[in-house]
């Protein structure tokens, strides 16, 4: 590819995110390498936390293997971007020989794969974010030479530049996200993988005190309950099960009961910049009492349609043995959906439950998925 080409490229690939990919095939020509790969991660993310990435075709199969967690654990190239050094580097400009030969990332890891080489350049940013362009090459054909290194030092400014602009459009989407939502009554906040609001709309604030916006975007949820039930989905979104998840807040004496609704998005290109992973809304419901249709329930809590009349039937007052009978089904099979509804809603007691699902028609009736 051209230098010309590839600048330009660049710079479109800030807002038009899935052009990122054809950056890093660009950079791997370049650097003689076998593929290319951008990473994202945070000044204070840990180690061997998984960063976001996208990468060229070619190098796919060993980028998956390698943001395992037990390669993590291994990998050593952090300090290529603990140099802070505006350019690219090579494994050689912060290892020696020795290292690389005992090192068990390269010798366990890397070499047995056929690669073993890098060219790579960070780029911090002003809100912690680290963007980590590398050059993949395979050990065979030795590192990556300095007349190769010096042409991708030509390109790096470029990269910062356009990592940093597409860094600063994802946020201000994030927060276009939020307020959008906002002009729809919804209160609600975009969050990173940590659970950390980037962005909010001021319809938040009619949640307080039960859920606020702390000390650098931390979520605060007043009550033990919902703050686990939290936890619980984040830690489930990590692990890859990002599942929808909603979370009662109870009512007090000068609070109605709401709800909060986790619902992670799609990773992308875009999103790599933007660091959202999740959309926190939250349903007002009235104070009207009149009885959730099934289908409101169903949303609101992810019940199958079985556990929602169940549950309907309940706030209408019905028993077990009632319910039953209206269902036409048999009573162990109406208390097993009321322990799956238990679990997906939080509570612990047939009371407690009906108070929670009676209190949420009015605001949750505009709720869909």
């Amino acid at each position: 590819m051209q230098y010309e080409s590839l600048v330009g490229l660049i710079y479109e690939a800030a807002a038009a995110p899935e052009l990122w990919v054809k950056v890093l095939e660009g950079l791997a020509e370049i650097g003689d390498g076998e593929g290319g790969l951008l990473f994202v991660t945070t000044a204070d993310s840990g180690r061997y936390n998984v960063p976001r990435y996208l990468c060229s075709p070619a190098v796919s199969a060993l980028v998956s293997e390698l943001v395992e967690p037990r390669w993590i654990k291994l990998n050593i190239r952090d300090r290529l971007t603990a140099r802070r050094e505006p350019k690219f580097l090579t494994d050689l400009d912060v290892f020696t020989m020795e290292e690389l030969d005992r090192s068990p990332y390269y010798v366990e890891f890397l070499r047995p794969r056929g690669f073993g080489w890098v060219a790579s350049a960070a780029i911090h940013s002003l809100n912690d974010d680290i963007f980590v362009f590398t050059v993949e090459r395979a050990h065979r054909k030795g590192p990556v030479e300095p007349e190769r290194v010096a042409k991708l030092n030509i390109i790096q400014p470029h990269l910062a530049r356009s990592a940093l602009l597409s860094a600063h459009l994802g946020m201000t989407r994030a927060q276009t996200a939020a307020d959008a939502l906002g002009a729809t009554d919804v209160p609600a906040a975009v969050l990173d993988r940590s659970g950390r609001a980037i962005a909010a709309n001021s319809r938040l604030d009619r949640c307080a005190p039960a859920l606020e916006i702390g000390a650098k975007g931390a979520i605060r949820l007043a009550q033990p309950r919902a703050r686990g039930l939290f936890e619980s989905a984040l830690t489930s979104g990590r692990s890859g099960k990002r599942l929808v998840q909603s979370i009662p807040i109870a009512g007090s004496a000068r609070t109605l009961p709401f709800i909060v609704h986790l619902v992670p998005l799609h990773g992308s290109a875009r999103d790599l910049f933007s660091r959202a992973e999740w959309i926190l809304f939250a349903t007002l419901p009235s104070s009207s009492g009149s009885t959730p249709d099934a289908k409101i329930l169903a949303n609101l809590f992810n019940l199958t349609a079985a556990e929602a009349r169940v549950a309907r039937h309940l706030v209408a007052g019905g028993s077990v043995a009632e319910i039953a009978q209206e269902l036409s089904v048999q009573t162990n099979t109406v208390r097993a959906h009321l322990k799956s509804v238990f679990s997906k809603t939080g509570v612990r007691r047939q009371a407690e439950l009906a108070s929670l699902l009676a209190r949420t028609a009015g605001g949750a009736a505009a709720v869909s998925y």
